[in-house]
């Protein structure tokens, strides 16, 4: 195995184009991590969670394969603000609401995890900002914003800026011991 500066890393992400490109980048970027594996699932963690206790199995499977062959020590578990596995962002009343679910599912798989893999280190971020693009069928959902006329129930894109787009990447509190305070970093997309 060739030698790197940083130990290889696990990257345990949601599966959506508009956050996974960004997520990978602030790993390496901001995190330092040059070599890394990464586990996709709808939901990033929400699988490894309450899915079927399968799907649990082959998750932590891929996780014990990355520990013993790879030498990973390290897993950065990513959540991301509209995530559709959680019912997007109009599932919650507010974001406030929407942060706070993602932070506990975040530290339930980070605990889960250092159960069962007692040397690895676990962080956890939240990724949250405009997200590139929206897609869909369901308009009238995308920021509590009226449907255009002529629009309702055909597929539809949303697209910004890109040079305006900024996603930050909030690390949730209790993702590395030695630090009491939510770190805030930021990326653009």
């Amino acid at each position: 195995m060739r030698k790197h500066q940083t130990p290889p890393a696990l990257i345990l992400c949601c599966m959506d184009y508009r956050y996974i490109d960004a997520a990978l980048r602030f790993v390496k970027k901001q995190l330092g991590v040059n070599a890394y594996d990464v586990k996709t699932d709808a939901g990033g963690t929400k699988a490894l969670l309450n899915g079927d206790p399968s799907v649990r199995a082959w998750i932590l499977s891929n996780v014990k394969l990355a520990y013993h062959r790879h030498g990973v020590r390290t897993v950065v578990l990513v959540h991301h603000e509209d995530c559709a596995a959680y019912g997007g962002s109009v599932a919650f009343k507010d974001g406030a609401e929407e942060t706070a679910c993602h932070a506990q599912q975040l530290a339930m798989a980070a605990s889960m995890l250092r159960a069962t893999f007692s040397r690895l280190t676990v962080r956890m971020f939240y990724a949250h900002g405009a997200p590139p693009v929206r897609v869909g069928r369901n308009p009238e959902r995308a920021h509590g914003r009226p449907v255009p006329s002529g629009v309702e129930g055909r597929p539809w894109c949303e697209s910004r800026d890109r040079a305006s787009r900024r996603i930050v990447f909030a690390e949730i509190v209790g993702s590395r011991p030695r630090h009491r305070a939510a770190r805030r970093v930021c990326t653009r997309g």
